[in-house]
């Protein structure tokens, strides 16, 4: 391999690290700053109208679409406001609370995104990601 060639392998390697660095850190400033809406937002004065809703769904689904975050707090949310398009991003986020053990002892969180996909699908697969992800996957 010639001399300008390990050159410009090296600089599509930095690059490559580079610009997943600035995804990764994308990715983290997005999702600070959905659960900074969310924790702000002025409920006091909410009027459950069409616009709020659409604003806070899009606020949620931010949220949840990160590893990290007040998911709780989103589930919750969900539950009353969810439409078709929470569905896919609620079973996602249900892999990162599914009981790892088997068990159907689980966090609060867990049963408010389970309960928010049972509203809105009228499915009950209970708290496995796979079986909702099976789900998912037949209705696409």
């Amino acid at each position: 391999m010639s001399e300008t060639a390990k050159k410009e392998r090296i600089w599509l390697i930095l690059a490559v690290i580079l610009l997943a660095g600035i995804y990764g850190a994308w990715g983290m400033v997005e999702s600070w700053l959905a659960n900074r809406a969310l924790a702000n937002f002025d409920w006091d004065h909410y009027s459950n109208s069409a616009d709020e809703q659409l604003e806070l769904r899009i606020i949620c689904h931010k949220i949840i679409s990160y590893k990290y975050g007040n998911h709780h707090d989103a589930f919750v949310t969900l539950i009353q406001i969810g439409n078709p398009d929470s569905v896919p991003l609620l079973i996602n986020a249900l892999k990162w609370h599914e009981p790892t053990d088997g068990s159907d002892i689980v966090s609060c969180t867990t049963d408010h995104c389970v309960e928010a996909l049972r509203n809105l699908t009228g499915m009950d697969f209970g708290y496995s990601y796979k079986d909702w992800h099976k789900w998912l996957q037949t209705q696409r």
